[in-house]
């Protein structure tokens, strides 16, 4: 059985809204980036390259503050 989040290497990103991981909260990493701008854009790959450490605090929680809607 193929199960993509779990078989393939996934990123979801988000360049706006920032609630969709409560669409898919089984995305094993999720970037919330807030913004649609280019240097957001940019920046965003040079965190997933490793070249820029990212904030891993979230502004919002995607799950308002239920734990079992992240299941």
């Amino acid at each position: 059985m193929c199960r993509p989040w779990v078989d393939l290497p996934t990123v979801m990103v988000s360049f706006g809204h920032p609630y969709l991981l409560y669409d898919a909260p089984k995305v094993p990493v999720y970037i919330n980036a807030y913004s649609p701008l280019v240097e957001v854009q940019k920046a965003v790959v040079d965190g997933v390259l490793g070249r820029l450490a990212f904030n891993e605090t979230a502004a919002i929680d995607p799950f308002f503050g239920l734990e079992q809607l992240g299941y």
